[in-house]
């Protein structure tokens, strides 16, 4: 029999592997980023992802005052960078501070990753706690192959909390 208790779905919830990926964007309080678990691939043509962010988190309403966004890609070696990213610090300037370059959105990519997605909002839906914003990718590069980091892999939770 199924149950409805709050931890019992928590529980289930957590057994849905997700790729740990780092969520960057650029706002006029400078460069802001954070660990997101939850990004999908939602249509091919044209290419476009989802992504969930807190609602009240500062990235999120960078991202939606920008109207872009990247999604930095890691790999099975970038557990450490994932949670540099989770950790309420100056991720940008705390050392050891990450190497960035401006793709072609001027939002800042980062040299560690394996890859990114360049994306420009197409819409957005407040759902729950989270925003749920649609972006079109327009510049992506796969700087070299690797197994992507994942939840379980890295054993993490929702945003990158240790599991």
């Amino acid at each position: 029999m199924s149950k409805r208790d709050p931890m019992s779905i928590d529980a289930a919830l957590r057994h849905i592997p997700y790729g740990v990926h780092i969520v960057t964007t650029h706002s006029s309080q400078g460069d802001h980023g954070l660990t997101a678990s939850w990004v999908m691939q939602v249509s091919k043509s044209p290419p476009m992802i989802a992504v969930a962010l807190q609602k009240e988190s500062r990235s999120a309403v960078a991202v939606s005052a920008a109207g872009a966004f990247a999604v930095n890609l890691l790999g099975v070696r970038d557990v450490t960078m994932a949670e540099k990213f989770f950790t309420p610090v100056d991720r940008f300037g705390a050392p050891p501070q990450p190497v960035v370059s401006r793709g072609v959105l001027e939002l800042p990519l980062l040299g560690e990753a394996i890859g990114w997605l360049e994306c420009q909002v197409r819409q957005q839906w407040e759902t729950g706690d989270h925003t749920l914003f649609l972006g079109e990718v327009v510049a992506a590069e796969l700087k070299r192959d690797d197994v992507p980091l994942t939840t379980i892999a890295a054993g993490m939770g929702y945003g990158g909390a240790k599991a």
